[in-house]
């Protein structure tokens, strides 16, 4: 495959390649070295980017017509401050991406299987509903107003992660970590806290009605306006 005149192939050398609004459909570029490239708007169903260097790799998606990536395997990829803003990834294979200061605002992540990636960028307005994110690095990760329901966090680090608003309505957080996470006003109703170490979060005007807090350990945590498992708002 050729676009815009470089040729699309398992370990290209395409660092700052320009393929802007291009029909990348089916594209294999395992293990291609993507530093820097520009793929804005590109549609990129079925792409294959296994093992793909794409840090500072632009594919931000402004125009009406969204980037594509249904179906695409992004397995092990290196996405370090790449922007991704706006871009449908639902469905995407990431296990193990990095994903270090990136900005995925406003992307779709939906069913995507996220499990191991290391996500500590941008994930604002983020749908991340039902996605598979065991295991996942969140640390520091900005998931203000992110939708995270139903998705599976089990074992997941969120110490210090910024959950705003974020909905994290029937998720797994099966062994997670949360220490000194921002859960300002967050939607955590009977979910299941059972023995998970909040030390230091912040869960002013949070939502935990019906949320089983068995053993949970809430040191030094900030509870100021949440509704309790009981009904009840703490003073």
């Amino acid at each position: 495959m050729e676009a815009n005149g470089y040729k699309i192939e398992p370990f290209a050398q395409l660092a700052g390649a320009i393929l802007i609004d291009q029909d990348l459909t089916g594209a294999d570029f395992t293990q291609a070295d993507l530093t820097g490239a520009k793929l804005i708007h590109s549609n990129l169903r079925g792409a294959d980017f296994s093992g793909a260097a794409m840090a500072g790799a632009n594919l931000t998606n402004s125009k009406p017509i969204r980037a594509k990536f249904c179906g695409a395997d992004l397995t092990e990829v290196n996405l370090t401050r790449a922007d991704l803003t706006g871009a449908d990834l639902k469905g995407v294979k990431l296990c193990s991406t990095k994903m270090y200061d990136s900005n995925f605002t406003r992307a779709n992540l939906s069913d995507t299987n996220l499990s191991g990636a290391r996500l500590n960028g941008n994930y604002s307005f983020a749908n991340f509903s039902n996605a598979n994110l065991t295991d996942a690095h969140l640390t520091h990760a900005n998931l203000r107003d992110a939708n995270l329901s139903g998705a599976d966090l089990t074992r997941a680090d969120l110490s210090w992660a910024n959950l705003f608003c974020a909905d994290l309505s029937g998720t797994s957080l099966v062994d997670a970590v949360l220490i000194r996470t921002q859960l300002v006003r967050a939607k955590l109703k009977h979910l299941n806290l059972s023995g998970l170490n909040l030390y230091g979060a912040v869960l002013c005007g949070a939502d935990l009605s019906g949320a089983d807090l068995t053993g949970t350990n809430l040191t030094r945590a900030n509870l100021a306006g949440a509704t309790m498992p009981d009904g009840t708002i703490h003073y």
